[in-house]
C-alpha cells in the first residue's frame, strides 16, 4: 500500500469541499489502484488529505496519466492564500 499526503492552507473551505466532491464523482471511478481517501480542514485553514493506493506506481499513474487530474485550476484557486 502507498499513501499520498496532500496538505496546504486554504482560504475557501466551500470551494475545496466542492472540488473534493467533484473529484469523488468525476475522477475517482477511473483512478486505477485507488483504495480510498480521507480529508479535512482544520480551524486554522490547514487542509490535509490522505489518498491510499495499491502501490506507488498506481499513485504516479493517476497524476501523470490523467489530463483531467492536472487541470484542476478551480481547485487550486480555492486553496491559494490571499
Amino acid at each position: 500500500m502507498f499513501i499520498q499526503v496532500i496538505q496546504g492552507k486554504v482560504h475557501d473551505r466551500a470551494g475545496v469541499s466542492a472540488c473534493m466532491a467533484g473529484w469523488r464523482a468525476d475522477l475517482m471511478p477511473g483512478a486505477r489502484g485507488f483504495l480510498g481517501s480521507t480529508w479535512g480542514i482544520a480551524d486554522d485553514g490547514t487542509f490535509i488529505a490522505l489518498a491510499r493506493f495499491e502501490n506507488a506506481d498506481a499513485a504516479r499513474a493517476n497524476v501523470r496519466g490523467r489530463p483531467k487530474r492536472r487541470g484542476g485550476t478551480r481547485c487550486r484557486s480555492a486553496s491559494r492564500a490571499r
